[in-house]
């Protein structure tokens, strides 16, 4: 008797819409639909997609064109956060560049000695 586990084939394959998604895409179709009905000519997009009709459309004014970029870019590109690279005391993180001989150590005697303390650096 099987105990379960995963088996080949099993489950939603990769990118088909879970039932709830469906049922929703479905709503949405028929509400556009009464819409178009009632006001002809009606957008038939979501709000994403109309932004992005407005500000690549270089027939509508500068300023609104702007607007509806600025509302619009949220949804096209993350916001960057600032990090912190940092280590602990016991294993600080270290920046270094310019060429090996220009180094005000010697790396690899740096890296030996990094290792024999406990610490995990490779060198490179």
């Amino acid at each position: 008797m099987a105990r379960g586990g995963a088996r080949p084939g099993a489950g939603r394959k990769p990118g088909t819409l879970n039932k709830t998604l469906v049922e929703r895409q479905k709503a949405l179709d028929e509400m556009a639909a009464k819409i178009g009905a009632v006001i002809p000519g009606a957008f038939t997009g979501d709000a994403h997609e109309f932004l992005m009709a407005v500000y690549k459309n270089p027939e509508m004014p500068l300023p609104v064109r702007v607007d509806a970029a600025k509302a619009a870019v949220g949804y096209e590109k993350p916001k960057l956060q600032a990090i912190e690279h940092s280590g602990n005391e016991d294993a600080p993180v270290f920046v270094v560049s310019g060429q090996p001989t220009e180094l005000p150590f010697d790396v690899s005697q740096w890296a030996k000695e990094a290792r024999m303390n406990g610490h995990d650096h490779q060198e490179t």
